[in-house]
């Protein structure tokens, strides 16, 4: 009797000592919380930055107040293994002036016309960095844009058709569209552009990725490409959901990375980091 007391007693250690592991280790976890922050958006993709990149030869520059040209870059981010910062349209903030003297980059890429990132902007960067190369992705308007920025990609058979009038669906695929080189082409709702389907001539579509449901890109696109796959919830969050499912046997966890999906103006911090979450 005495013996079965003692063995009860050590068993109840015991398991005080496992509970306690876990909590330890529960809270281990919580402490690699990190948040990549600042001010603004604008600080926030310098912080960005600073997290994925000591040095980078290539930046690429999207507009910060608006989504629809940057929605595309981040597989040329990716391609480039480049962070990508935001401006406002006429001119750099002096944090991201910094960074990108700290980053010492050879060639800086500005995403969209002059109508979102004029001419001013470019000025700058060259005052601030004279031997750097500054180029201009543009085309006339969003959709031509991402055409634009996909045949800067080695094209391989994969594509991303997204709606161009919402940032939410671009944005959750962008990492993996990134991590496969594939193009993120960027659309209204009930049909290709023309310049979309002359870009797609004689090209041999293996998948074609359409984010979203019908509301946003109709059957009727769907129907009109070769393979393709609608990835699609009730909502945004659930799209986002279900295209990490779709992808979740070739997704790193180890990091995972969470912005605020809903509203208008809060694409920036999601843009920023696409590059960093494509790169890890």
């Amino acid at each position: 009797m005495k013996n079965k007391k003692i063995f009860a007693c050590i068993l109840s250690l015991m398991v005080i000592i496992l509970l306690n592991v876990s909590v330890m280790a529960q809270t281990d976890n919580l402490s690699r919380i990190e948040r990549l922050s600042g001010e603004d958006r604008f600080k926030t993709s310098v912080a960005i930055s600073q997290n994925g990149w000591k040095s980078a030869e290539n930046v690429i520059i999207a507009y910060g107040r608006d989504f629809p040209d940057a929605l595309c870059a981040t597989p040329l981010a990716k391609k480039l293994n480049a962070p990508i910062l935001l401006s406002e349209k006429s001119r750099l903030t002096a944090e991201v002036e910094n960074e990108l003297k700290r980053l010492r980059p050879q060639n800086v890429y500005l995403i969209g016309g002059t109508a979102v990132i004029t001419t001013e902007v470019e000025a700058q960067i060259k005052g601030a960095l004279p031997n750097v190369q500054v180029k201009r992705i543009a085309g006339a308007d969003r959709i031509e844009t991402s055409i634009e920025v996909a045949k800067l990609l080695n094209y391989n058979g994969k594509l991303v058709i997204a709606y161009g009038w919402n940032y939410a669906d671009a944005l959750s695929i962008a990492p993996i569209a990134a991590k496969y080189e594939m193009p993120i082409i960027l659309s209204r709702t009930n049909e290709l552009k023309n310049t979309v389907q002359q870009y797609l001539q004689g090209k041999n579509i293996n998948k074609a990725y359409i984010i979203g449901g019908t509301a946003v890109i109709s059957d009727n696109i769907k129907n009109s490409l070769q393979n393709a796959e609608r990835i699609f919830g009730s909502n945004r969050f659930e799209t986002n959901y279900e295209v990490l499912n779709k992808f979740k046997n070739e997704i790193n966890f180890e990091s995972i990375y969470v912005a605020i999906g809903i509203g208008d103006g809060k694409f920036a911090d999601a843009l920023s980091a696409s590059s960093l979450v494509a790169k890890k």
